[in-house]
Parts: structure tokens; C-alpha cells; sequence
């Protein structure tokens, strides 16, 4: 299935990973089917679009590398609401700002969207607000840590190959 988007052109999504979201995303409750898109540009950043509306593209991010001690505090109610998954089918994820400055990147993380990936159904929650749950928590550290440990593996994987070459030669 082809679909028109704002953020990247046309883009090949596959129907059978399309995400329904029955009560839609905090300011988008009317938007019900997402996908997610990944970047290789923007990695760890992921993109949940819409499908049904090529503007709306929202930057989203394992909570759990921004902020390694995050809390999710998720009733069993909320989790039965998209097919009570198990940990091995569950993506957690949260919503990102990326201004122009990206160092002023921030992650909302009171409230998280659960996806079940079996049954391709989301939920947005929303948790009681705390300074560990930060709505504006800043991500740019650790994005910048994760680049530099990706930079770091891509250097050593550049001089294992280095190292293979002139071995054999």
C-alpha cells in the first residue's frame, strides 16, 4: 500500500503492519491507523505516520534509552485494551520534540504509546505527571551518547575490515 506523506514522499507501508488506535493520539484522536516509519537518517528515531493524513508524522523513541530507570505505570485495564500482549510483544515507545536545535530535543514521557505487535493495536496513555515523568524531558544527551557509541562500533567494525584486508594481502 502506497501512501502520500509530507515527511518522506510516497511510502511503501505494508497493510498487515498498520497500527489501529481506537481512541487516536493525544491531538490526533481523530487519526485511528498509523505505521512506523524508520529512518536509517534518524535512528534511534522512529517516525509513527499517519496513515490517513500525509502532515502528521510524529517522532517517537524508546523511552528506555533516553532515561534507563523510566517507570511505565500501566493498568490491566489499558493493556486489555489493545489484547493484553506479553512483554515479548510489547513496543513502548513516547513522542518526541525535535526543534531545529536539536539540543532543546525533548521526550514526553507521561505519556507513553503501547503497541501490540501481534495484534497491530495502540494505545496512548496518559500517566500522573511526576518529575521522573517529565512531559518535556530532555533527550539530547543521550541521543548524542547513542550516536557516539554508534560512531565508535561503526569505527571498529571500519577497522576490523581494515585489518581483514591487509591480512590478506
Amino acid at each position: 500500500m502506497i501512501i502520500e506523506t509530507r515527511r518522506f514522499g510516497r511510502a511503501n507501508i505494508n497493510p498487515d503492519h498498520i497500527i489501529r488506535f481506537d481512541e487516536g493520539l493525544l491531538g490526533f484522536e481523530q487519526l485511528k491507523r498509523f505505521a512506523i516509519i524508520l529512518c536509517e537518517a534518524t535512528e534511534p528515531v522512529q517516525w509513527l505516520q499517519a496513515v490517513d493524513d500525509p502532515t502528521v508524522s510524529l517522532p517517537i523513541v524508546n523511552p528506555f534509552l533516553i532515561k534507563p530507570d523510566y517507570e511505565l505505570d500501566v493498568d490491566e485495564g489499558e493493556l486489555q485494551s489493545i489484547g493484553m500482549p506479553s512483554v515479548e510483544e510489547i513496543l513502548i515507545v513516547n513522542a518526541m520534540v525535535l526543534p531545529e536545535q536539536i539540543h532543546n530535543a525533548t521526550i514526553n514521557l507521561s505519556a507513553p504509546v503501547l503497541i501490540n505487535l501481534r495484534t497491530k493495536q495502540g494505545r496512548q496513555i496518559v500517566m500522573e505527571y511526576s518529575q521522573a515523568n517529565a512531559i518535556r524531558y530532555p533527550a539530547f544527551e543521550a541521543l548524542a551518547a547513542y550516536y557516539q557509541e554508534q560512531e565508535k562500533w561503526r569505527q571498529g567494525q571500519k577497522e576490523q575490515a581494515d585489518v581483514s584486508i591487509n591480512q590478506k594481502t
